[in-house]
């Protein structure tokens, strides 16, 4: 049997689900890790942290709701029949970095090379943010 195939051999394929308030958690705790990161990442730089994060979570909320949230959500259909919820976590990273990755080239005018570690930071802010509603998903 494959590892990833955890039916009963006679019984329905599980489900991993998460409801519209997993979604939700999800998307604030991956906006506050990206604004925290980027308010970090300026404070170093010798400017403001609290507004940098103020500006980061005002500006960011929106464009989660309007790009995060619907892939999340996407995402989370897809893998629904995926019971290893470290699965989940790890294909979260992987999508999220590759969507950002493609997103930020789109819109930026350095080198594409340089977009590398913002993306990875969208990555781990959604794998960490699928990691935090683990315990609100629910296993048919």
């Amino acid at each position: 049997m494959d590892e990833l195939d955890t039916r009963e051999p006679d019984g329905p394929e599980p489900r991993v689900t998460l409801g519209f308030g997993a979604l939700l958690v999800g998307l604030v705790v991956a906006v506050a890790i990206l604004a925290a990161a980027m308010g970090l990442s300026w404070a170093l730089s010798g400017n403001d942290f609290l507004g940098t994060f103020t500006l980061a979570l005002v500006y960011g909320l929106p464009i989660g709701i309007v790009t995060g949230f619907p892939l999340g959500a996407g995402l989370s259909l897809t893998l629904r029949r995926v019971r290893n919820q470290w699965l989940h976590v790890l294909a979260f990273f992987v999508v999220f970095t590759a969507a950002g990755f493609v997103g930020i080239a789109l819109v930026s005018v350095s080198g594409t090379a340089q977009n590398l570690p913002l993306a990875v930071v969208v990555g781990g802010a959604a794998a960490i943010a699928r990691w935090s509603v683990w315990r609100m998903a629910r296993i048919q």
